[in-house]
């Protein structure tokens, strides 16, 4: 999804999710929650990749359910070859769309406020 959003022509954007080189101490659940809060707290728009492994993420979930207390508007992105999303997912998200660029960035400037 990086990738798409990085070749967008004319769009520019802050990552806010936990990357790889600067990751967030996962033993201490609350010290997580919190970082994870903090940096949704900054964003106008949270995409979820809707891979089937959502319905199992405990962290997803609890990522979506804090989106929604904070009301930021979720946007699922359907992975290719992916036939369905996770219902929960479907439930939460604002609007669901293909892995697609465009897709992505306009259902983002239609959301982001």
């Amino acid at each position: 999804m990086k990738n798409l959003l990085d070749s967008a022509q004319g769009f520019e954007y802050f990552d806010h999710s936990v990357s790889s080189e600067d990751p967030i101490d996962a033993r201490l659940p609350n010290h997580l929650r919190k970082k994870i809060r903090d940096q949704m707290r900054s964003t106008s728009v949270v995409l979820v990749l809707g891979g089937m492994y959502v319905s199992y993420s405990d962290w997803i979930q609890e990522e979506i359910e804090m989106a929604n207390e904070m009301e930021k508007p979720i946007i699922g992105v359907k992975p290719p070859k992916n036939d369905r999303v996770p219902k929960m997912l479907q439930e939460h998200a604002a609007e669901i769309v293909e892995a697609d660029g465009t897709e992505i960035l306009d259902a983002i400037n239609q959301y982001s406020t």
